[in-house]
């Protein structure tokens, strides 16, 4: 054994300086320009606990794992075969493929390892803390602060925290909520919580996660808030059911979180840019009509006028024309042109013959368009995988870690629907997620029940 200052084991010095490395790489991964700071933390990560995992024999993988990397690993098996054979740009969809995805893998298995390492650990619980939910609580007091500064300076140009835009910085609050939530349904149901944080804390770091929603103005951001609520009135009603309670108490719960539900998103349509619904609906028709109306080819150009001779809503009217666009390049090329994160804007460049350069505001159309139907199929699919699997281990133990599961993945998941964040930084801290509360969800999980 090495011998190290104040008489603590090698191992134990080994293991904080990865989970160190793990806090600190939760913290940067959303920060611009720190892509070589990421690598930085991320390889030397691995190596430690895949030392520590040899060295303790630890189990470094778990047969109940199987299924859902299995489909994760057919959706890239396909990705690349598209690539290959499919593709009239096969290097630079190889490129993004390896770009993308690579990393994304990597740092899955690495969750995985840091979920064993935190399972086996006395302190699990304070591990845990400070390598997922406190680096991404500091993101949202940053936000909360500017926020705070702006209403006093009486000015609000966008909330952006320490990242680069405030889609990016609501993408974390959504995060933190998420665990938050988990968190606090678990401690009223009375089950063993996953932080090593106080109540009053607990309610502190969900009023400052609320309170960044509303700085951060993103419409997208509050539909997922909203969707997040009807998860866990879903998870209330199958207690309520499990435990006998009355019919129409739990019609009352299904009513309350549909009204939640309905009123964060009527709310929502008013963040930002005032478009009321009446103005939004309006602008379905001139959207829907992309051979007359083109103005969607230049996101710089002004929306079309409607018939009151009002713009028409600018958001909606580029969602609404690219997503048609989007589905037509799908119904052409059904298994696919080849990966891509910009793949939409190559295909209507060469469709339109212009200079088109953006994405499709959708990651879940985006790969449709790239891996086909298949494709996103088997994405989606390992989702799923990934939300039957936590909730059959949530029915039968309670566990906090697979709530946590289920409302980071049907977050992320939802919202690749209206957008694109399967990819780059947003992609890979969530598979690191994955890996680390699916290993952490096994516990007290019994093998033929996920098996069977």
């Amino acid at each position: 054994m090495i011998r190290v200052p104040l008489g603590l084991s090698a191992d134990f010095v080994w293991r904080v300086v990865g989970l160190a490395s793990m806090s600190a790489l939760m913290f940067v991964w959303p920060i611009p320009h720190t892509i070589s700071l990421r690598y930085l933390f991320v390889l030397p990560a691995l190596g430690v606990f895949l030392n520590l995992a040899a060295r303790q024999r630890l189990e470094g993988w778990d047969p109940r794992l199987t299924l859902p990397a299995s489909v994760l690993g057919a959706f890239i098996s396909w990705m690349v075969t598209i690539a290959v054979f499919n593709s009239s740009e096969t290097a630079w969809s190889l490129g993004e493929i390896n770009g993308q995805w690579s990393m994304a893998l990597l740092v899955c298995y690495l969750g995985v390892l840091v979920g064993a390492d935190v399972r086996q650990s006395s302190g699990g619980r304070l591990v845990l803390t400070f390598i997922t939910l406190l680096p991404l609580v500091a993101h949202v007091v940053v936000v909360d602060a500017q926020g705070v500064l702006a209403m006093f300076a009486g000015r609000y140009d966008g909330i952006t925290g320490l990242t680069e835009r405030s889609d990016i910085a609501n993408y974390l609050t959504n995060i933190a909520l998420a665990l938050l939530m988990a968190e606090t349904y678990i401690r009223l149901t009375r089950r063993p919580p996953m932080f090593s944080i106080g109540n009053a804390l607990l309610g502190a770091l969900l009023f400052a996660a609320a309170s960044s929603l509303i700085f951060e103005q993103i419409r997208n951001g509050i539909v997922m808030a909203a969707v997040l609520v009807v998860v866990l009135a879903m998870v209330l009603l199958s207690d309520l059911r499990r435990t006998g309670v009355r019919v129409w108490i739990r019609g009352v719960v299904v009513g309350g979180a549909l009204l939640a539900m309905g009123g964060l998103i009527a709310g929502s349509v008013e963040v930002k840019t005032g478009s009321g619904w009446e103005r939004i609906i309006a602008t379905v028709p001139a959207a829907w009509d992309t051979v007359r109306n083109r103005e969607w080819l230049n996101s710089d150009l002004p929306p079309p006028k409607l018939p009151d001779s009002e713009m028409a809503d600018p958001s909606a009217y580029l969602r609404l024309a690219w997503f048609k666009e989007g589905v037509k390049l799908v119904v052409q090329h059904p298994f696919g042109v080849g990966y891509g994160r910009n793949i939409f804007g190559h295909q209507i460049s060469k469709k339109y013959n212009v200079h088109f350069s953006y994405h499709s505001h959708s990651s879940a159309l985006d790969l449709a368009i790239g891996t086909g139907i298949p494709g996103v199929a088997l994405w989606f699919g390992f989702l799923g995988v990934l939300v039957t699997g936590a909730w059959r281990r949530f029915w039968y133990g309670r566990n906090a870690y697979s709530l946590a599961l289920i409302l980071l993945v049907v977050d992320y998941g939802t919202r690749s629907l209206i957008d694109s964040n399967v990819r780059d930084h947003m992609l890979q801290q969530f598979l690191f997620l994955v890996g680390v509360f699916s290993y952490l969800s096994l516990i007290d999980a019994p093998t033929p029940a996920e098996s069977g």
